[in-house]
């Protein structure tokens, strides 16, 4: 993929830029002369401490065919224009690492062996997971997904109060927001969020309490006053989305904390004394989720059908997470796996190339750890094409209707997984995920013995095995 980026075309002076960060992964890597690049509209400047005629011979290597024979310049493809480059010469150089932001726009160019180190955000200590829902397409049931987890969690606690805060934060497309009836509409949204903690008019803290009092008021209760949803919209009305001044992105390019937005969320969840904040994602790959993709504090769950187009899209997004983890410490790995759900399945698709195919690119986009024979990258779920679940119009009816499709059962599980001591945190239980490594180990060995049958006895097939289930 390199390779063939450093030999597309450079049609406008974004693709010297786009050439530049490739080959500095993101200006982190220079020539050992090189200080620090900047790419404009009318021309780029490098510094250089003395030694020009070693950089010269660095950027041939960049624009084999496209720098001057001075290289004081890159030849365009359009109208052969001359994209000026200035050497400025410097005599001291300062290393300044520059911050890389969970961000597409930065970690696209970034190999798996390009160091995160440091760039990851600390734990979280005590307050509520923070689950995500993406996908790369829309329409694939990553909402209906969510809620069904929503479902599951509600039914999974039954001996106290359970509080859920549902966070639609798809800014292009909103779903939840459209299941909201007047009742439980609130006064704020996602939008309003966004631009309250980054412009807040007295402190951040003074904004997340308003939000929090806000949505108090207009709390969904669910089978008792105990067991209560929050539910934050993606705008009150369409015209807040066309018009938005703070993004996402605005807050995770924060060179003192890039990871504001998870953190804020959480804290949200926090002082409404919520067990879990979901939060469902805008398809594709945008900024308007990144910062949430890549904080691997959140759990994600990720929603794809067998079709080619939705299997090009979350192979490439899974590649990309996998790239921006291998470094990440080996207690935090097994809780910054994602759970892929391989939806709208039928049982004439199964039967078909495309589901093999889907499985087979998928898996190869996050493969296991090496030394992990059991498990593969990412944790898999099937979910059935069901009729009934396409025309969905309430929160309410949500609820209802999808503890009655395929995927509530996996759903289920995973709530009643999630221990009572790490619920605070969001973790699954470590026990409950050690169990189920040593019986899925265990089923191994035994399935490995009996690949070839005449390795093996017919005695040797009746096994015992523990009782649990693992997911």
């Amino acid at each position: 993929m390199k390779q063939q980026n450093m030999n597309s075309l450079l049609l406008t002076w974004l693709d010297v830029e786009r050439r530049f960060k490739l080959a500095t992964a993101n200006f982190q890597k220079f020539e050992a002369s090189v200080t620090a690049i900047r790419c404009y509209a009318d021309g780029a400047e490098i510094e250089v401490v003395e030694d020009v005629s070693a950089v010269k011979v660095w950027l041939r290597s960049i624009f084999p065919r496209s720098l001057s024979d001075d290289a004081s310049s890159v030849v365009l493809e359009i109208g052969q224009k001359a994209y000026p480059i200035d050497f400025v010469v410097v005599t001291v150089k300062t290393e300044v690492a520059p911050c890389q932001y969970p961000l597409w726009r930065d970690q696209a160019y970034l190999d798996s062996e390009q160091s995160q180190q440091g760039r990851y955000p600390p734990e979280w200590g005590a307050g509520p997971a923070v689950v995500a829902f993406h996908s790369f397409k829309g329409g694939v049931g990553r909402t209906t997904s969510l809620m069904t987890y929503a479902a599951a969690r509600l039914d999974a606690v039954k001996d106290r109060p359970i509080r859920i805060l549902l966070i639609d934060a798809d800014l292009e497309a909103p779903g939840i927001t459209f299941w909201l009836d007047e009742v439980n509409r609130p006064s704020v949204s996602f939008v309003h969020f966004l631009e309250a903690v980054h412009f807040p008019p007295v402190d951040v803290e003074t904004s997340l309490n308003y939000f929090a009092a806000e949505l108090r008021k207009t709390s969904l209760n669910v089978g008792g006053a105990n067991r209560e949803i929050f539910i934050l919209p993606a705008a009150l009305r369409l015209a807040e989305i066309m018009d938005m001044p703070v993004k996402p992105e605005h807050i995770a390019s924060n060179p003192g904390n890039p990871w504001l937005l998870s953190d804020h969320l959480r804290s949200l969840g926090g002082k409404l004394q919520a067990d879990i904040v979901f939060v469902d994602l805008r398809a594709g790959l945008s900024e308007l989720v990144s910062p949430l993709l890549f904080d691997p504090r959140v759990e994600h769950f990720f929603v794809t059908t067998v079709a080619p187009q939705s299997v090009a899209g979350m192979s490439e997004i899974l590649g990309r997470i996998n790239s921006f983890q291998n470094l990440l410490p080996e207690d935090r790995r097994g809780m910054a796996k994602p759970t892929l759900i391989l939806s709208l399945l039928t049982p004439q698709l199964k039967q078909l190339p495309d589901y093999t195919l889907a499985i087979q690119k998928l898996s190869e986009a996050m493969p296991a750890e090496v030394e992990d024979v059991v498990s593969s990258g990412v944790e898999w779920i099937e979910s059935d094409f069901e009729q009934a679940l396409m025309s969905i119009g309430s929160v309410r009816q949500s609820l209802e209707l999808l503890r009655k499709s395929s995927l509530y059962s996996s759903a289920l599980d995973w709530a009643v997984n999630r221990n009572a001591e790490h619920e605070s945190r969001g973790e699954v239980s470590a026990t409950i995920r050690q169990q189920n490594e040593n019986e899925a180990a265990k089923l191994f060995r035994t399935c490995e013995q009996f690949q070839f049958a005449e390795r093996t006895t017919t005695d040797d097939m009746l096994c015992q095995t523990a009782p649990n289930t693992f997911h």
